[in-house]
């Protein structure tokens, strides 16, 4: 089976005091910086300082100079999405030569993160073009896994292969069949994708539009040549799939077509909210359990998203997470103690804010604000080392009035809205009285970059809506975020991470919360009642959801123990998310007595 090139693996462990793990990459052209300092060039990437950042280069600063991370000041330049940095960077680099494979790794990110610009800046620099990420897959793999087709077009248009697989099989077409996206598939199947290449469990393009229901996409593939019976490693066809899931249309549409099998389209049960909860949220406890076992990171993707369900169950009487809660509880008031001494010494000086803010591929403002709003939703205790940690994330804050997102991990790491909203909900709670003054100062600069940003994608509108509640902002500008959220629901009753896409879970779940917990939203009301009917339709026998992967690797894949293999972590937090919906559909006293 042909494949993109293989790369080195970076391993990052996640922790709550930002621990990481030094970088395997092969030896970095340019000198590190002493251990725990960042580069000056680094220093006025973060803190988006044009003016300083060309005197710096004038004077002959290395923008190749790797910190501790292993990470130059121009790939934190492409993590933080600064085009005008990163043009200024790399006009001082004459080439990322092939030993650098971390650096070649940042044109997949740039993929996930639909940036034209530093993808041609990358590509001018000789990064070739099927460069691909961790996990192997290449730019336009990851660009066609969220239906970038301008991208896409940009890369086609410089040699990048339309059949290219990563280490599960994976193609670009594959890829855009299942995020939903006609325009993305009609593209690659001009540039000659092969509509019938299977991927390691033997599974088609044609398959995965026969599992969304997509006829559309299924007339596209027939008509570019797909084989109609191929049989994956279970036995199941494409029209099997669709007969599975009950999509009639599916089914006949490729009998039409000649596919040959025997048997009537499934009709699935349909079960209660309650009996849907009962089924994902033991799934959910044992996927933490499993995670935990083999992992020492937490990661964003379990222990953020789990202490959430767990939090919120116990509130809403499923005694099924009450221990689980307990404990998250117990291990971020222990994590928080522990940390005090480094936080209280990284608040002593401007470097230590900058190195905390640096902490995990830039993840440290992010990572801080979902660490305490997941102490916030567990009811842990304020105390003085969570003061210092909120004090901490305060002074992360960009001068526009936002936070920054770090590690892209589309989509649980990739909105400043999620940052900016989260962080000033935490700092609000958990700053300490002396720094009053500070902390309603930041919130308010918060609440109007909030209200003049446009946000582009559902986590971006969800988390603006939320971010105006906590910030107090006018009940006029709240219901008008609410009334978009609204507006974008679909026919099938779910919501899509980007316009034009396949509704997912977590997209379905995030919007019900955000619009719960905004507006106050009633699960009785007729858009919260659609969305729950398309949660319950859609929800696997084993209780959990499948969520298409969007993110570009940067982690080496692993089997967790969760169903549905390399898209394993986003449906995790994906089921997390329909699971949380989901208990606001059951009443707490109905939820208790089960």
């Amino acid at each position: 089976m042909p494949r993109c090139s293989s790369t080195l693996a970076i391993a990052v462990l996640f922790a709550l005091g930002h621990t990481i793990a030094p970088a395997q990459t092969r030896a970095p052209t340019a000198r590190p910086s002493a251990a725990g300092s960042v580069p000056p060039l680094t220093v006025a990437v973060l803190k988006r300082d044009l003016a300083r950042l060309r005197r710096l280069l004038d004077i002959g600063e290395d923008p190749n100079e790797r910190d501790g991370q292993g990470f130059a000041p121009w790939m934190w330049a492409i993590n933080f999405e600064e085009n005008r940095a990163l043009k200024l960077l790399l006009e001082k680099v004459s080439a990322i030569p092939p030993t650098d494979e971390s650096g070649r790794r940042t044109l997949a990110l740039t993929a996930s993160l639909n940036n034209v610009l530093a993808g041609r800046q990358l590509l001018d620099k000789g990064v070739p073009v099927d460069s691909p990420a961790i996990d192997g897959a290449s730019p336009l793999l990851v660009a066609a896994a969220s239906g970038y087709t301008g991208l896409m077009k940009m890369l086609l248009d410089v040699g990048a292969d339309p059949n290219c697989q990563d280490e599960s099989g994976d193609t670009p077409l594959m890829a855009a069949v299942r995020v939903g996206s006609l325009d993305a598939a009609n593209l690659l199947l001009h540039a000659h994708a092969d509509p019938s290449r299977t991927d390691r469990r033997g599974r088609t393009a044609l398959h995965w539009a026969a599992r969304s229901g997509r006829v559309d996409m299924a007339r596209l593939l027939t008509e570019a040549g797909a084989t109609v019976d191929v049989p994956d490693d279970t036995g199941k066809t494409a029209m099997a799939d669709a007969r599975e899931r009950g999509y009639v249309a599916v089914a006949e549409f490729l009998r039409n077509k000649g596919a040959r099998g025997t048997g009537t389209v499934t009709v699935r049960s349909t079960l209660t909210p309650r009996e849907a909860i009962e089924r994902s949220l033991p799934l959910l406890v044992r996927g933490w359990q499993t995670w935990s076992e083999r992992q020492s990171c937490g990661a964003c993707h379990h222990r953020l998203m789990i202490a959430r369900v767990a939090a919120l169950a116990r509130q809403r009487g499923f005694t099924a997470a009450t221990v689980l809660a307990n404990d998250q509880a117990q291990f971020f008031t222990r994590s928080a103690l522990r940390s005090e001494p480094q936080l209280r010494k990284q608040l002593a000086t401007e470097e230590g804010v900058v190195v905390s803010a640096l902490g995990i591929h830039g993840d440290g403002s992010s990572g801080d604000a979902l660490n305490l709003n997941a102490m916030l939703e567990l009811g842990v205790p304020n105390s003085p080392s969570i003061e210092a940690r909120a004090l901490l994330l305060a002074r992360k804050q960009l001068e526009d009035g936002s936070w920054r997102n770090g590690l892209p991990r589309v989509p649980i790491l990739s909105s400043d809205f999620t940052t900016t909203a989260v962080a000033a909900r935490t700092v609000a709670v958990f700053g300490g009285p002396a720094d009053g003054s500070e902390i309603r100062l930041r919130v308010e600069r918060a609440r109007q970059w909030l209200i003049e940003h446009h946000p582009l994608t559902t986590d971006d509108k969800a988390s603006r809506l939320l971010g105006l509640r906590w910030t107090h902002a006018s009940e006029s500008a709240i219901r008008s975020a609410a009334d978009l959220l609204k507006r974008e629901q679909h026919v099938d009753g779910g919501w899509s991470q980007l316009t034009g896409i396949n509704s997912d879970a977590y997209a379905t779940g995030m919007v019900l919360i955000a619009l719960h917990w905004g507006i106050g939203l009633p699960a009785s009301d007729s858009i919260y009642k659609r969305g729950v009917e398309y949660l319950l339709r859609t929800q696997e026998t084993d209780g959990s959801w499948f969520v298409h992967k969007r993110a570009a690797a940067s982690n080496p894949y692993f089997e967790s123990g969760f169903p549905h293999g390399k898209f394993q972590f986003i449906s995790y937090a994906g089921s997390c998310w329909a699971t949380m919906a989901l208990m606001y559909a059951v009443a707490p006293q109905d939820a208790a007595d089960h």
